[in-house]
């Protein structure tokens, strides 16, 4: 395998950050976990900062909490996980062409591996998965 095509054989590493529920989180989480990911010499696709930013602009919209970004990354896969103080579950739903929101996701559903949901004592996790290589 070549350069970005090699996957990880480091041991299983992590992040985590917890920001404020401001019209700037969404864009505050995915500077953050793009410097995480370079320091990590992991190949960064605009996939994967979209992920992040639209679990990051969930919460705040939808929990309106303040709310944890965790990165983990473990034998070539990258889990984006989003966690927050509201017990409602994430709705995946297909939003009128007009609508203004409703696709955030949509969008995650489309660029993750896999995601789900798991709830937590006073909240609830959402987490993606994706398919992570080394950087240059």
């Amino acid at each position: 395998m070549s350069g970005a095509e090699q996957q990880f054989d480091d041991p299983a590493r992590s992040a985590n950050k917890s920001f404020e529920p401001t019209s700037e989180a969404a864009s505050e989480a995915r500077r953050y976990a793009d410097d995480v990911l370079r320091e990590w010499d992991v190949a960064i696709p605009d996939d994967v900062l979209l992920l992040v930013a639209e679990l990051a602009a969930n919460a705040v919209r939808h929990a309106r909490t303040h709310f944890e970004l965790s990165l983990r990354l473990q034998s070539g896969s990258l889990l984006v996980a989003v966690s927050d103080a509201d017990c409602a579950p994430p709705e995946l739903v297909d939003p009128l062409p007009t609508a203004s929101g409703g696709r955030g996701l949509l969008i995650v559903n489309a660029l993750a591996t896999s995601w789900g949901w798991e709830p937590l004592p006073g909240g609830k996790t959402v987490w993606a998965a994706v398919h992570a290589a080394r950087g240059h």
